[in-house]
């Protein structure tokens, strides 16, 4: 990736975004306000395609916001919108046994989620209106020793008992490690809402869930209120570019949100369980345009913030109708596609929401869909989106 790194210092040249590529899976693209068929540029300078009113989304239907406490810094939880989510998941809490041990401990300097951040996280949320839930786990680190911890009898009291003191409205679960067997989770999530009905009946219960793992949550459906699922990250895995959320478009080695979700559905899901999930960032592949193309390196993360201010241009953008998804073809300084949310993309999703309907949706993370402009300060254009998107009001 250093090629892409390299070619994106030269940030005039990006922010031209080349002769645009034509190449679309789904047709020619939409037109949006202001652009050319196909080019589907639209209002605001984000590109996409022009939206009717719809009817808001169903009572009840959840919007979770990832609130990653080691983002607190730069984005305090009191400059986020938080009338445009339902949930703010404060993320995370690390089970830890030492090495040689069997004890589990929960490890909250990691990701910077001690008592006094969770006290400002809570009081924020409350006063908006919104709950807070303690996520427990995350990738790599986060869910290192879940297996161990699940063998601890006194891990699940250790779980309650701290997300009540702080005030938390629920738990998270969040295990992304292939150690936990689906037999050994089926049993820890039985425990668990056990344990919560016989201690802390208030408290809700969510599990995040990785697109490909539906028979892991099939069995467990009951035990949880929301089961979401992680469709996002879908570009690891082809061996050519992808979609980073597409709404539909996933056959064999490529996913979707529909694919995911009827999936998760034949494995015993109820739709009103599941939650469907975007990702505020976006990657950028090099050697390719669009999408269904080979490429060379992995694809990079990318902020929002840099795809907008470096790689965005109007020439650049395409509107894929089949997968509903934008993206950028860029062909100077370097050959790269760019894969992202914006306000169509997420417009897109709620309207899959409402086709179910299906229970929610989470947004990862607050920090990645942060933009600054000079003179306006940092802006959450996205969050808004969702926003309106959930209102049924077109932008």
């Amino acid at each position: 990736m250093g090629s892409w790194i390299a070619a994106c210092a030269l940030l005039s040249a990006c922010s031209s975004g080349g002769t645009a590529a034509t190449t679309q899976t789904g047709g020619t693209g939409s037109t949006g306000s202001g652009g050319a068929a196909g080019s589907g540029a639209g209002t605001g300078g984000t590109g996409g395609v022009v939206r009717d009113a719809s009817a808001p989304v169903a009572p009840g239907t959840w919007i979770n916001l990832y609130y990653p406490g080691w983002t607190e810094s730069a984005l305090p939880v009191t400059g986020i919108d938080l009338t445009a989510v339902t949930q703010i998941i404060h993320f995370a809490l690390v089970p830890t046994v030492a090495e040689g041990g069997t004890s589990v401990t929960l490890n909250d300097t990691l990701n910077s989620v001690e008592a006094a951040s969770a006290q400002v996280v809570v009081d924020a949320a409350h006063g908006a209106g919104a709950k807070v839930l303690i996520c427990v786990g995350g990738s790599g680190r986060g869910s290192r020793d879940f297996a161990a911890a699940i063998a601890d009898p006194g891990f699940i009291p250790l779980l309650i008992s701290t997300a009540v003191d702080r005030g938390y409205d629920g738990i998270d679960i969040d295990v992304e490690t292939r150690t936990v067997t689906a037999a050994s989770f089926l049993d820890f999530s039985r425990q668990l809402r056990e344990q919560v009905a016989a201690t802390a009946p208030s408290l809700i219960l969510t599990t995040a869930a990785l697109g490909a793992a539906s028979a892991m949550y099939g069995p467990v459906a009951a035990f949880y209120d929301e089961i979401n699922i992680m469709t996002y990250n879908f570009v690891y895995g082809p061996t050519q570019t992808w979609h980073d959320s597409p709404v539909s478009g996933g056959v064999g080695e490529f996913y979707s949100i529909d694919r995911a979700a009827r999936e998760f559905q034949a494995a015993g899901v109820p739709r009103s369980k599941i939650g469907i999930g975007l990702t505020f960032s976006g990657f950028a592949y090099v050697g390719a345009t669009a999408p269904l193309q080979a490429f060379t390196g992995r694809p990079t993360s990318v902020s929002y913030n840099t795809i907008m201010r470096d790689y965005y241009s109007a020439a650049a953008y395409h509107w894929d109708d089949r997968s509903q998804a934008p993206y950028l073809g860029i062909t100077t300084p370097v050959t790269a596609f760019v894969t992202y949310e914006d306000e169509s993309s997420i417009w897109a999703k709620f309207d899959f929401l409402r086709s179910g309907p299906y229970g929610g949706i989470i947004l990862w993370d607050a920090s990645g869909g942060t933009v600054s402009s000079p003179g306006a300060g940092d802006q959450m254009p996205l969050l808004q989106a969702v926003k309106q998107a959930a209102t049924g009001m077109p932008r």
